[in-house]
């Protein structure tokens, strides 16, 4: 009987409650350039005709496979998925379960990383669309992602160079790397940084990109290879309360976390104070702009935010709390 060869890239789609998007991001998926992969869909106990639908196009497509298993969140339903894929195929990525690669996008995703053996991954770009699949913002997104920063040598930060690649001092004060499906990395680092965090209630996805990063750079694609869905059922629009609580727990994590070596403390450190003089900065710009137009009381209110960061700055370090 002769062996099986193994697919090039492995495709995780963890999902619940999609029913209505899935077939849309599944037929992306099926519409690739690049045949060379295989794709586990993950269902997390979804109570509607979500895994009916991805089973369609498993019947019609042996490179799909449905797993299915009680509802537990999106970091064990992601270490389910990887622990379905093939063992032996080079490249894995992970996809959510409401976007829409472009046909080309695994085909510019794996030649980047082919191109660059020094990689621990690469990613490229997305744009927003509304939850009727319309352009949202055309631009703005895209132009987020290409907004990277690094540290210059006088502890500030400075805007990346397209040519430049993404690392751990970048991704260490904001994601860029985002959503999941910009992002084709090597199985082989994975397989180091180990499973996604299953204590993080949200951003499990931008920890595993720090986590990574330290292991390696991730070379950046100028492209964009993913229209990235804004809806009402999304989970990365809850509140803006909610959100800053969770990138606090991720800052603390990265920042203490015994995985950092000597030279990573002191980045982290340095890029702790770099994004706090950049809030200062901006706040201040802000505070002059409302009193030259004599809105006082406004320029006034910015204050105790100014000295609030001011005293981030000179502590040096996150906190759970973020006084």
């Amino acid at each position: 009987m002769p062996e099986t060869v193994p697919p090039r890239i492995s495709i995780v789609v963890p999902v619940y409650r999609r029913e209505g998007l899935i077939a849309l991001t599944l037929q992306s998926v099926v519409d690739q350039t690049m045949r060379d992969w295989e794709c586990i869909v993950v269902d997390d106990g979804s109570p509607d005709r979500t895994v009916a639908i991805a089973q369609q196009f498993a019947d019609a497509d042996p490179r799909i496979r449905v797993v299915t298993h009680p509802n537990c969140g999106s970091s064990k339903t992601r270490n389910r998925g990887f622990a379905e894929t093939n063992p032996c195929s080079e490249y894995i990525s992970f996809m959510d379960s409401d976007d829409v690669w472009l046909p080309e996008a695994l085909s510019v995703l794996g030649k980047a990383l082919d191109e660059h053996p020094e990689a621990v991954g690469v990613h490229g770009l997305a744009e927003f669309i509304d939850g009727e699949g319309k352009a949202w913002h055309p631009g703005e997104f895209a132009e987020a992602g290409r907004t990277r920063y690094g540290l210059n040598g006088n502890g500030r930060l400075r805007r990346l160079g397209v040519e430049e690649p993404t690392t751990f001092q970048t991704v260490l004060g904001t994601n860029t790397v985002y959503p999941p499906g910009v992002m084709l990395a090597r199985r082989t680092y994975y397989d180091k940084a180990g499973p996604f965090d299953s204590t993080l209630a949200r951003m499990d996805d931008w920890d595993m990109v720090i986590r990574l990063s330290r292991l390696g750079d991730f070379h950046f694609v100028n492209k964009v290879v993913l229209l990235y869905r804004r809806h009402d059922g999304n989970i990365s629009a809850r509140s803006a309360l909610e959100t800053r609580q969770v990138i606090r727990v991720l800052q603390y994590k990265s920042f203490f976390s015994p995985e950092n070596n000597e030279a990573m403390q002191e980045i982290a450190r340095k890029v702790w104070r770099a994004w706090q003089l950049m809030i200062i900065s901006d706040k201040l710009r802000s505070s002059r702009e409302k009193f030259a137009s004599g809105n006082v009381a406004a320029a006034a209110g910015l204050l105790p935010g100014i000295l609030a960061q001011l005293y981030r700055y000179m502590r040096g370090y996150p906190t759970l709390t973020g006084l």
